[in-house]
């Protein structure tokens, strides 16, 4: 069986989604299977029942009845009922006997299943609750080809000038998208660039991070304080530097600022199978520390999906958010530029989080 959770992809832009989308709060699931075969253990019966006459329901449930429940053995009426047996049927129904005879009954039997492709990639995003009707001030997107992933955070400071901070954000999603789909460009920093120059008739400005993954190799590219992680039995071995000009002030493209895409912070690494890659705006960084997203991803079965992983990290972020007395990475921050804590509450805030998981 081979089906495809992302055809939505090929007639929808996800960066137009994200601007249109009621109620505000929106998850995707991207990932293609194809199938093979694999052992399940689950027993089965070798013939369904449809497989013999309805006039003879005693064959339903032993393909060779007994001599005892024959309607007179070698009679008239059991070469009737021989007769009326498909050919193909008993042939089929013989060589299952001889099957079953010599194969241990313990033997897993093999069914077609969906195969894990090598990446896997779900998404999803949690608008401020007061930002809920328009979406929030995030941005993201992932590519046609599912290679490419990227998140923007627009800079908030805009709305007191009467600019929505998510123009810009979404301006730079859309053209980093479009430059991946249609330029084929594939190096994080050139598709950064790329959106960068194709976004200057939008006023406003904002973070982005966007990462690039060809087979085992991994690319990115962060400027401001959104970022990625990768996780590797369950550990950090590598995490994206939040760069920023003073406390709660990122690096950041767009109007009236000098920041420019080649002084973002590019990394490169070698993926294994088993890896997750963690991408994500300040809204989850700010409340969540690294070995909390760990302890999300690690309470979930490898049985769930990618979606699944994606949503749970967001929703932990957005639980930790609202709390009144909590210990989060901004708090922190805040007293070791201050010298005190002028919080001691979550961080409430947009929270876009984008997880893939590398299966090789």
């Amino acid at each position: 069986m081979l089906y495809h959770s992302f055809d939505w992809l090929q007639f929808l832009n996800i960066t137009k989604t994200t601007q249109n989308l009621v109620p505000a709060v929106r998850s995707f699931q991207v990932k293609e299977h194809s199938s093979v075969l694999h052992p399940k253990a689950t027993p089965s019966n070798l013939l369904p029942t449809n497989y013999f006459p309805s006039s003879y329901p005693f064959m339903k449930s032993s393909l060779v009845p007994s001599l005892s429940k024959l309607p007179g053995a070698f009679s008239s009426s059991y070469f009737q009922f021989l007769s009326d047996i498909n050919p193909f049927t008993m042939v089929f129904s013989i060589l299952s006997l001889l099957y079953t005879s010599i194969w241990p009954r313990t033997h897993k039997r093999y069914y077609l299943i969906p195969h894990q492709e090598p990446l896997q990639v779900g998404a999803h995003l949690i608008p401020h609750d007061d930002k809920l009707q328009k979406g929030g001030e995030d941005a993201m997107f992932i590519s046609k080809d599912l290679n490419t992933l990227g998140v923007f955070d627009g800079v908030g400071g805009w709305s007191t000038v009467g600019v929505d901070p998510k123009d810009y954000s979404n301006s730079l999603s859309f053209f980093c998208k479009l430059a991946v789909d249609q330029q084929s460009i594939s190096d994080p920093l050139q598709i950064l660039r790329y959106g960068y120059d194709s976004s200057h008739h939008i006023t406003g400005s904002s973070t982005a991070c966007i990462v690039h993954i060809s087979g085992n190799q991994f690319s990115s590219a962060n400027l401001g304080d959104s970022g990625v992680r990768i996780i590797r039995n369950n550990e950090i071995v590598l995490a994206s530097k939040s760069q920023q000009h003073r406390f709660n002030m990122p690096y950041q493209l767009g109007t009236q600022s000098d920041d420019t895409p080649e002084i973002a912070d590019i990394q490169q690494f070698t993926l294994e199978p088993g890896d997750y890659i963690v991408l994500g705006t300040d809204g989850l960084f700010d409340n969540l520390y690294d070995e909390d997203i760990i302890k999300v991803i690690t309470s979930l079965s490898e049985m769930d999906s990618i979606q699944a992983v994606a949503v749970a990290i967001a929703e932990k972020a957005y639980e930790v958010s609202k709390l009144n007395e909590v210990k989060i990475p901004f708090n922190e921050m805040a007293k070791l530029y201050y010298g005190m804590s002028f919080w001691d509450s979550g961080k409430q805030d947009d929270i876009t989080v984008v997880v893939a998981r590398y299966c090789g």
